[in-house]
């Protein structure tokens, strides 16, 4: 019996006292609660402490990962008409802009569109497009930008494009082209011809190193209406071409 005593004595002198981390209780926002002799292990002020350090830390992470989404969605947004004002249903499936001087082709962008015009509204339409053009392009003085459109079961009639150009809050110059009257159901092309405007040094200068703080607005009319409105932000910074079209 003594010897049975014995050993009972010396498992309890080897066994390791519980840790006190075994009994801390952590709430999901990470606020600890009591030990096991009912106090707390921080208090109320270096919980705020770690609970503000967790809010910066989910804050900076959503912050990274979405800044430049949240970017293009400013840009994208503050049209003043919707896709469903687009009663024509008039779809652009091409948009090329050449030197008039050389009449090499600076941009060309082409859609798939189908055989059969449908007269459905494209309620997806792109109205958003954000370029890299070459420093050369400012040095341009004529260029021609051709369309080619569809429309739909209805005729339009007073097509009108109207763009303005800006650079920051600095109107460059406004634009007015009168397409006129387009029958139903047509596959349509116009070329516009644009004189571009001088631009002193400096401005040049900045619009080069700030890129796509150069914008224009492309408002489309028909009938003395607004059916269309179309954003482009350029850049003309140089190095590799990109194109963002939503």
């Amino acid at each position: 019996m003594a010897a049975i005593q014995r050993v009972l004595v010396l498992n309890q002198r080897r066994r390791r006292p519980r840790s006190r981390l075994s009994a801390l209780r952590v709430s999901v926002i990470g606020e600890p609660g009591p030990d096991l002799f009912g106090q707390s292990l921080m208090d109320s002020e270096d919980v705020k402490e770690l609970q503000r350090h967790q809010f910066m830390c989910v804050l900076l992470f959503f912050y990274c990962n979405t800044f430049f989404s949240l970017l293009l969605l400013v840009m994208c947004t503050d049209y003043l008409c919707s896709p469903e004002d687009n009663i024509y249903n008039i779809s652009f499936s091409r948009f090329k802009i050449r030197d008039l001087e050389d009449g090499s082709v600076i941009l060309d962008l082409k859609r798939h569109c189908p055989t059969e015009i449908k007269d459905v509204i494209e309620l997806d339409a792109g109205r958003f497009i954000q370029y890299h053009f070459s420093p050369a392009f400012l040095s341009l003085r004529e260029i021609g930008a051709m369309l080619e459109f569809t429309v739909g079961g209805k005729a339009v009639n007073k097509f009108r494009l109207i763009e303005r150009h800006y650079f920051r809050d600095l109107l460059l110059k406004t634009f007015d082209f009168e397409i006129g009257f387009c029958i139903p159901h047509s596959r349509n092309t116009c070329e516009h011809i644009y004189c571009l405007p001088d631009l002193d040094s400096h401005t040049i200068k900045e619009m080069i190193n700030h890129p796509f703080e150069t914008r224009s607005d492309s408002f489309y009319f028909a009938n003395n209406t607004l059916i269309m409105h179309h954003k482009l932000y350029s850049g003309f910074g140089g190095g590799e071409q990109q194109l963002i079209y939503i």
